[in-house]
Parts: structure tokens; C-alpha cells; sequence
């Protein structure tokens, strides 16, 4: 109701609703000391939130909803985020809260799974093997994986996604390296890291390539030596 009301009052534009709140009655304004909070919404990418315009206020604890007048049109993914206001309309420049709401062609809701893998790479690490590493990045999953599933196209250009070539325990950093048999001596191999959790669904693939040669690099100390 009191957020239904404030809005009527600045007529969506709740930027100002915590300055009209003090003006129109000496800083009493439900008495709420403490201030409130401030939505604000993006198209696709966290990036994207325009922060310029918020989209809905509350004051008080509890869950937020965000205002029924906002659309989301099928096959789109939308993020909001909260901030933080003061009594006196003060705002803070870094987020409370993030989210993501997608939506599949149908209109229906996409739950959160599996984190994804970011920042794949990978090197080639003795006649036929590579050096894999990349980043883990939990935030939005809703279930916790056991391990990462490497995958790779033999060199063929189709990725096998039915036989891993290792699998890899998923620890406390989010930081992972792995090194891993190719059984590729030369050409471009493609790989992909999934993060599976322990009923089996998988996230989203990181993908990354790597020239293999008959003629690896070998590393002594800080000397490159190419075998000839």
C-alpha cells in the first residue's frame, strides 16, 4: 500500500520519492529513519540496467515485488537490481541485490540450474596432451556441481558430447586447471568445459581451441627449447 500510494504521489518517477517523503512532512514521512529501497531494470546483460530511472520502491522489511506495470515479453530475459536509499533521498552507487528473470518462447519462467564455466584456456601440453584452465562463476545457480566434464572434438570439428575425456572435482576456489589427454598429435582441436551437478544436468559449455604440433614447446625453468 505504501509504495502503491508514494508512486501515485511522484507518478512513477520514485528517484524523488525519498526527498518528497522528507518534504512533505519534516522528515516523519511514515517514519521510516531508516529509508528504503529502489528497483531498477535492464534488458538481457547486468550492464544494461538503467540506473537513471527506477522502476519501483519499497519501504521496510520484506520481500520486493516488482510492480505489476512492468512487461516481459516471451523469449526475453530481463535483470533488476536493488539499491539502497536513505531517509533523505541519499542513494548508494553500488546494488543490494541482482536477479534475472527469463522467459522461454511460451512466456514460461526458465528456473536457475548450474552455473557456467567462463574464460576457458587452453595450450598444448607435451605431444598430445593440453593445459586447460577456467573460471567458475556461481552466481544465480541454483544447484551446487560435483565436478567439470572435458569434452573435445577429436580434432574432427563435431564435439563428442556423449564421452567426456576427463572429469574434474569441483573444489572451493573458483579457479580450476586440468591437464588433459588430447590423443591428437596435430591440427586444431576444439575442447569444452561443463560444470555438472550430482543428478547429472550440466550448465552451459565454455568452449576454447588449441593447434596442436608434432613439435611441442618444452618449458626448462624461464628458457623455451624447441624440440627439433
Amino acid at each position: 500500500m505504501q509504495t502503491r500510494f508514494l508512486g501515485s504521489l511522484v507518478e512513477g518517477d520514485f528517484g524523488v520519492a525519498g526527498i518528497l517523503r522528507e518534504s512533505l512532512t519534516e522528515g516523519d514521512f511514515w517514519a521510516l529513519i531508516g529509508g528504503g529501497m529502489l528497483l531498477y531494470r535492464g534488458d538481457n546483460q547486468f550492464d544494461q540496467i538503467d540506473y537513471a530511472a527506477a522502476v519501483g520502491a519499497a519501504y521496510g522489511p520484506g520481500s520486493f515485488d516488482v510492480p505489476s506495470d512492468q512487461v516481459h515479453a516471451d523469449g526475453s530475459r530481463t535483470v533488476y537490481a536493488l539499491r539502497r536509499v536513505s531517509g533523505s533521498g541519499l542513494e548508494e552507487m553500488g546494488t543490494e541485490a541482482t536477479a534475472a528473470l527469463r522467459l522461454d518462447s511460451q512466456g514460461q519462467q526458465i528456473l536457475p540450474g548450474i552455473g557456467v564455466v567462463r574464460e576457458l584456456r587452453v595450450r598444448q601440453a607435451g605431444a598430445d596432451g593440453a593445459l586447460l584452465s577456467w573460471l567458475y562463476w556461481p552466481v544465480g545457480q541454483a544447484t551446487r556441481p560435483v565436478h567439470f566434464a572435458v569434452y573435445s572434438d577429436g580434432g574432427t570439428g563435431t564435439m563428442d558430447w556423449n564421452t567426456p575425456l576427463v572429469t574434474v572435482a569441483f573444489g572451493a576456489t573458483p579457479v580450476c586447471q586440468q591437464k588433459v589427454p588430447i590423443g591428437v598429435t596435430s591440427g586444431v582441436v576444439r575442447v569444452a568445459v561443463r560444470a555438472v551437478d550430482r543428478v547429472g544436468l550440466e550448465g552451459e559449455a565454455a568452449t576454447a581451441s588449441v593447434s596442436m604440433t608434432s613439435q611441442p614447446i618444452m618449458q626448462l625453468g624461464s628458457i623455451d627449447v624447441q624440440v627439433r
